[in-house]
């Protein structure tokens, strides 16, 4: 989808404006993913009673810490990740960046999550970093199609926004496998160390006896002392 062919003049700053919207109401999602708790754009069953009934944060109701202006350090990872991976999001905040300044940073803070996620992902290896990387860009173009239809109702971008959700869905699966693989690995890992340590326990159980006195020798000799006899 190239944004640039629909996003022109004041358009640009509604969709910018409903993309933002959209990125705020996945924020959720973008803060709590970690292995097994990935879930779908839109979905909240997964929320508590307590969290569905707080009240959502809109752009018009934003919390203290959202009015706050991002950090120089967050807005360049953000823009980083940006200029990289989403350019079809570029064209959106340069818009929001000259004309509407308040939702050019509420755009970075909710972005600098998806940068976090992306780089915390690039730490635990490549094959992370690209899931990670594709639930992202799947998120993205969801949201810009869903800010186009907020716009303007159209059958190419009902068809289009199908197969988003697919997509987001499909490369959540893809990381929710790897998650269990490594979590997999992991416990492998830890039954091996396991074993190996109540293998260790039983050796020095059978020689516990002769090792105690091999110990004491050792420390009086130490101390420039011979062991009695009866030792």
């Amino acid at each position: 989808m190239k944004v640039d062919q629909v996003a022109h003049g004041s358009s640009a700053l509604v969709i910018a404006s409903v993309l933002i919207a959209a990125f705020w109401s996945s924020a959720t999602f973008a803060a709590d993913s970690s292995e097994f708790g990935l879930r779908l754009v839109g979905q909240t069953n997964s929320q508590s009673d307590a969290d569905q009934n707080k009240r959502p944060r809109t752009i018009a109701n934003p919390s203290a810490d959202e009015r706050k202006r991002p950090g120089k350090d967050v807005e360049q990872n953000v823009l980083d990740m940006v200029d990289k991976h989403l350019p079809e999001v570029k064209t959106l905040l340069d818009q929001l960046r000259k004309r509407a300044p308040k939702q050019y940073d509420m755009a970075i803070r909710s972005l600098a999550r998806s940068a976090r996620r992306l780089q915390t992902a690039e730490k635990r290896g490549e094959e992370a970093f690209q899931l990670e990387l594709q639930i992202i860009k799947a998120q993205s173009s969801l949201n810009l199609l869903i800010a186009k239809l907020k716009l303007r109702d159209s059958e190419s971008d009902r068809e289009a926004l199908a197969a988003a959700t697919e997509n987001l869905a499909e490369a959540e699966l893809a990381k929710m496998k790897h998650d269990l693989a490594t979590l997999k690995s992991r416990i492998k890992r830890m039954q091996q160390q396991v074993s190996e340590a109540e293998a260790r326990i039983k050796t020095r159980e059978s020689d516990f006896a002769a090792m105690l006195k091999k110990n004491l020798e050792l420390n009086l000799r130490k101390t420039g002392r011979k062991p009695n006899v009866s030792q």
